[in-house]
Order: structure tokens, then sequence, then C-alpha cells
């Protein structure tokens, strides 16, 4: 008889919280689970290669999926967020880098993960992020006419308030009897 290979076992968020803070603790701001236990962990970035190097490569973690990147923008500071999932032990760990609001730039995880090359091209045609290291930073949804960055808050000027058009001195809508009011329609 045949012995059938046993299933890997799966860390435990609480375990991956622990490994991690082992293994890049120091070069980390700080570090915790959320509310559905998805590690997120707050960086600096110059340390961001080097961190996301360390999770993909370590034997027990192993985060070598990177689900998406992507950017926010606040009123005073922006911020770079990336998402990794390690397949093996079938967790998450977001990873978060504060960028200054004037100049934001970031190195570029183009050289890890060559899905990061599209992502990173949106995040800065949207953002205007600069991947530093980045084998070809264009723009691919906006063009790049012009210097605006279409999803910072500062992009358009304040939008005009709208009034609804009032029936002032007609009458309003008649109805047939067996018409339905407009709110019942589909």
């Amino acid at each position: 008889m045949s012995e059938e290979p046993q299933a890997a076992t799966l860390l435990e968020p609480q375990e991956v919280l622990e490994l991690t803070e082992d293994l890049v603790g120091e070069s980390c701001l700080k570090m915790g689970l959320d509310r559905d236990e998805k590690l997120i962990v707050w960086i600096e970035p110059p340390v961001l290669h080097s961190v996301v190097r360390a999770l993909r490569d370590h034997s027990q973690l192993s985060f070598r999926y990177l689900v998406f990147l992507t950017a926010a923008d606040y009123e005073d500071h922006m911020e770079a967020l990336y998402l990794f999932r390690s397949m093996k032990h079938k967790v998450q760990v977001e990873i978060r880098a504060r960028l200054e609001r004037e100049h934001p730039s970031i190195p570029t995880l183009a050289t890890l993960y060559s899905t990061a090359c599209w992502h990173e091209r949106e995040s800065y045609d949207m953002f205007g992020i600069f991947y530093e290291g980045h084998p070809e930073l264009t723009h691919i949804l906006t063009g790049g006419e012009g210097k605006a960055f279409p999803l910072r808050k500062d992009a358009r000027p304040k939008r005009i308030q709208r009034r609804e058009w009032q029936w002032r001195g007609y009458s309003p809508y008649l109805r047939l009897p067996e018409e339905k009011d407009r709110s019942e329609r589909s």
C-alpha cells in the first residue's frame, strides 16, 4: 500500500505575524492584524524592496503572489498599498508606505514581480507616484497630456453644486387614471 502525502499545515494569522516580526520587524514602522486577520505592515519607502524580498523568499511564509498594488491620496500625504498572498498558507499581507505629497516616489517592484510593471504604470498615471528603477514608466491611460493626475484630490477644482430644476408656475404632470406613478415604474 502506498501512503498518501500529508497535507501541509497552514499557518495561523498570529503565527504569520510572529514570523514576520522576527524576519523584518526591525525594518518596519509597525505591524498588526486587522479584524479579518490580514497582516498589515507599515514601512518607510527605502526598505520596501528588502522587506518584500524577505517575505517572498522565506521558506515558511512564501508571499509569492502580488495580488495588486495601488495608491491612496489623503489631504496631507499619499500612501502606496501592496497586497501579497501566500498560496501555501492562504494568508495575505498588506504593505503600506507613506509618501510625501509633493514628489511621491518609491522603489519599483517590477524586478521582483512581473505583474508590478503594469500596476505601477497605472498608479503613476493616475496618482503621479514615481517608481524608482521602473523599466518603462510611461502613461498608459491618460495619454500623457498635461501633468494632471486624475485620482489626486487636487486634480480638479471644487465642483459646482447642482440644484434640481423646480416646477415654478407650472402645473405638475397629470397622469391618466390607469397610469402608474413615476416612482413605481422600472
